[in-house]
């Protein structure tokens, strides 16, 4: 088939300008499998111009978005963005070296009946170490559809290693979550699915006066363009338009921020690699506008497209780049990622031995440095 591939492509190609005459790619492959010496199955031919395709878009459009799923994975990206996630009921972070920190447990999940906590580490899933995997693999072992039980090894926040077995279940994720530290609230976003500018909204009418404002956006790439842009209304005082989706043809449909409580205090908004998409339209709108936001991490994944699925048979989806999303100046964050204003690393590089207790973290001690103290530079 490989072999194949090129000589199909060329062929279209050569006769593009023949449309009339070929009446429908499906003819044309047709055509080749009954006329090509080879006699090749017209299911390997719709495959390989299916490959065409995507090496097409690939070169046109770039990889972000371009992907083909199956039914099932796609049945479960739409539900993930929905808040429905399928595992032990844990949100980590990757940090090098070492393993994954656990950021958030779940509500009656296998991992708060477990009693995992906040700042526990995994540094291993059923044997396998976690330190060098990327976040999207670790996450994908902890789902472990297919498997009965997990076993996790742990360091908790003391350095006392730790081993449990779970079994992975359904569990619902919320929008955000809610925590609070000595003078500090921390509203740690999960996706920005239906309700989460409401949610938002109502969590940032609950901060106790004269606590500092941390969000915590790391790692998030799921939801809707209006929830984001309804999230970020709060911090965009005196702004109109938030953000353009632009389908590529010339036509700019305008998001208006919507009427919000307003945030006029300081407040710091955690990034990295993982915040991709809509997560990155929120941080780079509030960049843009509100100077009293300091945005902390590393440079963001640099998607600024919005998914769209064109449906390949009854068991494939084609995932691609339906439309992109340009600030309100024309500018976009495409291939470059959003960069913070203070870059520091989730650990102070990778550890050659984990140490007793697991490594501070240490864009969250950024950020509160910088919510206390706006005026420095934060440096670790």
């Amino acid at each position: 088939m490989p072999t194949l591939l090129p000589w199909l492509l060329h062929l279209i190609t050569g006769l593009a300008l023949a449309q009339d005459e070929l009446g429908s790619v499906d003819d044309l492959l047709e055509s080749v499998a009954t006329q090509h010496m080879e006699s090749p199955a017209p299911d390997e031919l719709r495959a390989a111009a299916v490959e065409g395709l995507l090496l097409w878009l690939e070169r046109h459009e770039g990889a972000e978005h371009l992907q083909l799923l199956s039914r099932e994975q796609y049945e479960q990206r739409a539900a993930h963005a929905r808040g429905e996630r399928f595992g032990v009921g844990i949100g980590v972070l990757l940090v090098p070296g070492y393993g994954v920190r656990i950021l958030e447990v779940f509500d009656d999940t296998p991992a708060s009946r477990a009693g995992l906590a906040a700042g526990d580490v995994v540094v291993a899933v059923n044997g396998e170490a976690v330190e060098s995997r990327p976040v999207v693999e670790v996450a994908h072992l902890l789902a472990a559809r297919d498997r009965e039980q997990l076993v996790l090894e742990l360091v908790d926040h003391a350095g006392q290693p730790r081993s449990v077995s779970l079994e992975p279940q359904p569990y619902y994720a919320p929008p955000l979550s809610v925590s609070d530290g000595e003078g500090h609230r921390m509203i740690r976003l999960h996706h920005f699915g239906r309700g989460a500018a409401e949610q938002l909204w109502q969590a940032l009418a609950e901060v106790p006066p004269g606590s500092e404002l941390v969000i915590d956006l790391r790692d998030v790439r799921d939801g809707l363009l209006e929830e984001a842009v309804g999230s970020a209304a709060p911090f965009l005082t005196g702004e109109s338009v938030a953000c353009y989706r632009s389908d590529g043809g010339g036509k700019h449909e305008p998001y208006l921020v919507p009427d919000a409580p307003v945030w006029d205090k300081p407040l710091a908004v955690l990034v990295n690699g993982g915040t991709q998409g809509v997560g990155e339209l929120f941080a780079a709108v509030i960049q843009r506008a509100n100077p009293s936001m300091s945005l902390v991490g590393t440079p963001t994944a640099g998607i600024d497209a919005l998914p769209a699925w064109v449906e390949i048979g009854p068991d494939r989806v084609l995932q691609l780049a339906g439309a992109r999303m340009v600030l309100a100046d024309g500018t976009s964050w495409g291939r470059v990622g959003v960069v913070p204003d203070v870059v520091v690393d989730a650990a102070d590089g990778p550890q050659l031995m984990p140490p007793p207790a697991p490594p501070a973290d240490l864009q969250i001690d950024a950020a509160l440095r910088m919510v206390s103290s706006p005026e420095s530079p934060a440096l670790p």
